[in-house]
């Protein structure tokens, strides 16, 4: 009966630590997937700020060129819409597939990647 009771307890003690193992793999898989999204994040809120100060620019130059700064905001926005429309046809190849790739990565790393990083 004593040793019935000590079986229960390593088995109890095991499902703890698997507990904790699931929790710390999972953690660092966030890690994996919240990481290069958070940078690629930052990165196109930094472009969006440059495209946006050199759109300024451009409107600028264009109403110099153009004499109306009317026709310039115009011609400057009709371009954006151009590329928004060409960004959201092929949004799954671009944007889509790159989110996909970077969360399947870090789910599904192989197991000599993790013995790298464990190096």
């Amino acid at each position: 009966m004593e040793s019935a009771g000590e079986a229960v307890e390593y088995a109890r003690q095991y499902l703890k630590q698997q507990g904790e193992y699931i929790r710390l793999e999972v953690a660092e898989r966030i890690a994996k997937i919240t990481g290069p999204l958070v940078t690629l994040a930052i990165i196109a809120s930094l472009f969006g700020i440059i495209v946006l100060i050199f759109s300024f620019g451009i409107v600028a130059w264009l109403s110099n060129i153009l004499d109306s700064q009317a026709k310039a905001y115009f011609l400057v926005g009709g371009i954006y819409l151009v590329l928004a429309v060409i960004i959201y046809i092929n949004r799954v190849k671009w944007i889509t597939n790159l989110v996909l790739r970077i969360v399947l990565d870090a789910f599904f790393e192989s197991e000599e990647e993790r013995q790298k990083n464990e190096q």
